[in-house]
């Protein structure tokens, strides 16, 4: 498990190929936010390993789809089966590529459709799209290039508002209905007449998390603007991730490293 900034924590469920072994699930990727998890793909077992890193199936937000392979989706309707059993009665998204829906349509015509809504989100842009907002962060969905229609998702944390220095309150006597708008970036005029710009009064927020989710081996097309990006990210974090990344450990690593998950290549496939 990462954790980023002590708000995003992304625990990796399954980094094998379409072949599990006796050490490795097939790819999922469990996001948590606050109380929220995000799915990133949804393979054989992933629901077991939900189970083992204590991550509560309620809590799960929305589920991410990169691309209908096995490896990657046969894992979501034995979740969404124990959703039900669960008495789920809150709205599930599921984000993913063309058929996916219809996938499942063929699942429920012969087992129990879930006893909650299920919301299917159809991916179908050729250019970078934010496909999901809350208050706390968007996500963005990107094309890859593979064998069939793949794509990437972007989970990037909203921007903070400034740091007011407290000394300059102080200083100033700014009155409390003032602090919100120089937080927000706006200069303060004080009694006098004198106005004090705005970096003299703040203090820059926290970066951002920006996180990636994203197999190497997967190239980008049709995003140019978006690519020096992610290649950045992998050419930072690249000799960092791989040698923990080689096999799935039994215990819960706890890695300082930039706020960014990269996948490593898998073999076959």
């Amino acid at each position: 498990m990462y954790l980023l900034k002590m708000i995003f924590s992304v625990i990796i469920l399954g980094s094998s190929a379409a072949l599990p072994t006796s050490q490795r699930y097939p790819t999922a990727q469990a996001l948590q936010v606050d109380e929220q998890v995000f799915l990133i793909d949804c393979a054989e077992g992933a629901q077991m390993q939900l189970r083992r890193y204590k991550i509560k199936l309620r809590q799960i937000r929305a589920v991410f789809i990169s691309h209908l392979h096995g490896d990657h989706v046969f894992g979501l309707p034995g979740l969404l089966s124990s959703l039900s059993l669960l008495d789920r009665t809150e709205p599930l998204d599921v984000f993913g590529p063309p058929y996916l829906e219809e996938w499942i349509a063929g699942y429920m015509k012969y087992f129990t459709p879930p006893v909650f809504p299920l919301q299917f989100h159809t991916l179908t842009a050729d250019e970078p799209e934010i496909i999901y907002e809350d208050k706390r962060m968007t996500v963005a969905c990107f094309p890859l290039k593979h064998r069939i229609p793949t794509w990437g998702y972007l989970f990037r944390e909203k921007g903070k508002p400034l740091n007011i220095r407290k000394d300059m309150i102080d200083f100033y006597h700014i009155p409390i209905r003032d602090i919100r708008a120089i937080k927000a970036g706006a200069d303060y005029r004080t009694e006098e007449g004198k106005l004090i710009s705005n970096k003299q009064l703040t203090h820059p927020p926290v970066p951002p998390v920006l996180m990636p989710f994203v197999q190497i081996r997967f190239i980008l097309t049709n995003c140019r603007r978006w690519s020096k990006a992610l290649i950045c990210c992998i050419t930072k974090q690249l000799m960092e991730t791989t040698e923990n990344h080689g096999r799935e450990k039994r215990s819960i690593q706890r890695l300082r490293m930039p706020p960014v998950l990269l996948l490593p290549p898998k073999p076959g496939n």
